[in-house]
């Protein structure tokens, strides 16, 4: 059961404004330097940017957001020593049982989208490590896509979207509406469905234990067996040529 969470609306509205104006900004910046990647290839150099200026940001307009409400880290996420090695492990496991659940989806998705002949498409971050990249994009591509990313966006959509709308008497919107924007901010059709459920699970355990700690742990060992993969599938791809 979640406890009550005091955020201010005003805050929020400011909040996202911040983060949506980061990603505009991303845009603007790559147009202006006019980066434009051969056909095939991304700019890494661009995925930097956009992480720096969407996660990278997003960090610090939620400590901003924090301290607004006069919290800290640690209460805002819900941290309580006496139980962490039961929110880790409930994490850690969510998020094993989440990726082979969404793994199966993902097929299915593939092989909808397919028959549709609608081309799926990976996201850039899966592709660029299917490429070869060195070993110091490989470590900024872990650091964003394990640490950052979780944090990020389980504080965003659970910790302070999910409980506000959830507060104000919606439930129902906020199980579905958090969760398909959740899906929906990763633009990519063939994730929708699986990020979608992935959601759920995320928000059902952040219910549960009422910690974010505990969703976050799951959302970055989901993304970490997804990297690890990724990365085994890129190695065996480059040895291929």
């Amino acid at each position: 059961m979640l406890t009550f969470k005091p955020w201010k609306i005003e805050s929020i509205l400011q909040l996202l404004l911040g983060l949506f104006g980061g990603i505009a900004f991303a845009g603007i910046l790559a147009q202006a330097l006019g980066h434009a990647p051969a056909p095939g290839q991304l700019d890494h150099g661009m995925m930097l940017v956009g992480a720096i200026t969407v996660h990278g940001a997003g960090l610090l307009w939620l400590n901003w957001f924090f301290r607004d409400h006069e919290l800290g880290w640690v209460s805002a996420l819900g941290l309580r020593l006496r139980s962490i090695a039961g929110v880790l492990t409930a994490g850690a496991l969510v998020g094993a049982v989440g990726f082979v659940v969404c793994s199966q989806l993902g097929v299915l998705m593939f092989r909808l989208l397919t028959d549709l002949e609608m081309a799926p498409e990976s996201q850039s971050t899966v592709l660029a490590l299917q490429q070869a990249v060195s070993l110091p994009w490989i470590l900024m591509f872990g650091a964003t896509s394990i640490v950052l990313a979780p944090i990020v966006e389980e504080t965003l959509f659970r910790g302070i979207l999910f409980p506000v709308i959830h507060q104000s008497g919606y439930p129902k919107i906020a199980w579905w509406g958090t969760s398909l924007f959740f899906a929906f901010s990763h633009a990519n059709l063939q994730a929708m469905i699986p990020l979608t459920v992935l959601a759920l699970m995320l928000t059902w355990l952040y219910v549960k234990t009422d910690s974010l700690v505990a969703p976050i742990i799951a959302h970055g060992t989901f993304n970490a067996i997804n990297f690890i993969l990724t990365l085994q599938q890129g190695a065996l791809s480059n040895v291929a040529r």
